[in-house]
C-alpha cells in the first residue's frame, strides 16, 4: 500500500446518514411511496416497474398490472388530490410500510405494502423502498 503525502486525510464518506433526521427521512419515505401511487394512477406499470429497477427490483409491468386490474375494475380513478396525499394515508409499523390507496368512492380498501431498507437509503442518500405487494385490504390481489 502506497503511503499517503503529507497533509491529506484518506477520503471519507461526508454524506449525511439521510436516516438520521426522523422526520426528513419520513417525509422521503411518504413522498416515494405517493410516487408509485401517481404511477399506478396513469396505470404507468412500467414506470413503476422501472423506478422499482433503480433500487434493484425486478418486478415485471404485467405483474403490476394483473395485481391491481381489479381496482380499475371497481373504480374509475386513484386518487392523487391533497387528502389522497394525507399522511394518515401511510401505516407504519416498525420498517414495514402500508400505503392506503384513496378511491372515489371512499372505501379505501387497496393497499401498496412496501419495506423501508434503511442500510441502503444511508448508502444511497434518498429512500430505498423494497416493494412487497399490491392488495386489498381482507389480502385479496
Amino acid at each position: 500500500e502506497a503511503p499517503q503525502p503529507l497533509g491529506s486525510a484518506p477520503a471519507v464518506d461526508e454524506r449525511p446518514d439521510v436516516t438520521d433526521n426522523i422526520a426528513a427521512f419520513g417525509v422521503m419515505v411518504r413522498n416515494e411511496l405517493f410516487r408509485w401511487v401517481q404511477l399506478l394512477a396513469r396505470r404507468d406499470y412500467r414506470g413503476l416497474s422501472e423506478r422499482l429497477a433503480e433500487f434493484d427490483q425486478k418486478v415485471d409491468p404485467s405483474v403490476i398490472e394483473e395485481a391491481f386490474a381489479s381496482y380499475f375494475d371497481e373504480h374509475a380513478f386513484v386518487g392523487i388530490d391533497t387528502e389522497a396525499r394525507n399522511r394518515r394515508h401511510v401505516l407504519v409499523e416498525g420498517d414495514r410500510l402500508t400505503q392506503i390507496i384513496v378511491d372515489p368512492d371512499g372505501f379505501c380498501e387497496w393497499r401498496i405494502v412496501a419495506m423501508i431498507d434503511r442500510a441502503r437509503s444511508r448508502d444511497r442518500g434518498e429512500a430505498v423502498l423494497m416493494f412487497e405487494a399490491i392488495m386489498r385490504e381482507d389480502g385479496a390481489p
